[in-house]
């Protein structure tokens, strides 16, 4: 199970032992939305900025579009305003 709190803590817990597995502290994002997909945990806040963790919450990275790494998915940065 995965659980976002206030203080922009995201943490995995197996239920089966009822024990926590892994932890991250996000220092600039509070989680508002948390998802799992084929191994992939999506953090969203209320802000819409997006992290991609694997199910350990070792975080992914980007290349933006000028080539620079980033541990952020700015969906703005990929979308035409009309």
């Amino acid at each position: 199970m995965f659980i976002g709190c206030s203080d922009g803590t995201v943490a995995v817990f197996d239920l089966a032992s009822q024990s926590m597995l892994a932890s991250v502290s996000l220092s600039n994002m509070v989680p508002v939305s948390l998802a799992c997909h084929q191994g992939v945990v999506l953090v969203g806040s209320g802000q819409g900025d997006v992290m991609l963790y694997d199910v350990i919450l070792n975080p992914l990275s980007f290349l933006d579009l000028q080539g620079e790494e980033t541990k952020k998915l700015e969906v703005r940065l990929y979308l035409r305003v009309l």
